[in-house]
């Protein structure tokens, strides 16, 4: 059984932590999360997933202004324009920051994602799609499935 989330906005990645003068830490992506979930929330479960899923997420970035045309043209891409994201913010901070978010919520915890694909594109729309596949357990003995190609 798959699901699939669709967020309309523009991904962010997880801030290191802060340190204050006094000796505390704060997580300067909070208020960022906070906006995030009150995007998602309606689409999550009541309860949150505590079987072994597999994850697969699509982070669409904005095109650059550089890479848009003006004019009559307003609002469409230059046919040079790339399609792959291939620059900040790295793919590990955006994951990062959408499992800290989706940790409770979502699944218990995130220790139950044993499959990850990923992928980061450039979209006029940006957003994020999170497709999430519960399974009672991996399809194979293998790790990676390039041994097996299952």
């Amino acid at each position: 059984m798959a699901s699939i989330f669709k967020v309309k906005w523009v991904p962010k990645a997880q801030a290191r932590h802060r340190h204050t003068r006094s000796g505390h830490v704060y997580d300067p992506s909070s208020k960022d999360k906070k906006e995030f979930l009150k995007l998602i929330l309606n689409q999550l479960p009541k309860e949150p997933i505590k079987d072994p899923i597999a994850i697969s997420i699509t982070w669409e970035l904005p095109y650059p202004k550089k890479w848009l045309r003006t004019g009559k043209y307003e609002g469409l891409v230059k046919d040079q324009a790339p399609s792959v994201h291939s620059s900040k913010p790295d793919i590990d901070n955006l994951e990062k920051f959408l499992f800290d978010s989706l940790n409770g919520k979502l699944f218990v915890d995130d220790c139950l994602i044993w499959l990850v694909t990923k992928q980061k594109v450039y979209s006029i729309e940006p957003g994020v799609t999170i497709e999430v596949e519960i399974s009672n357990e991996r399809k194979c003995k293998y790790v990676s499935h390039r041994q097996c190609g299952c």
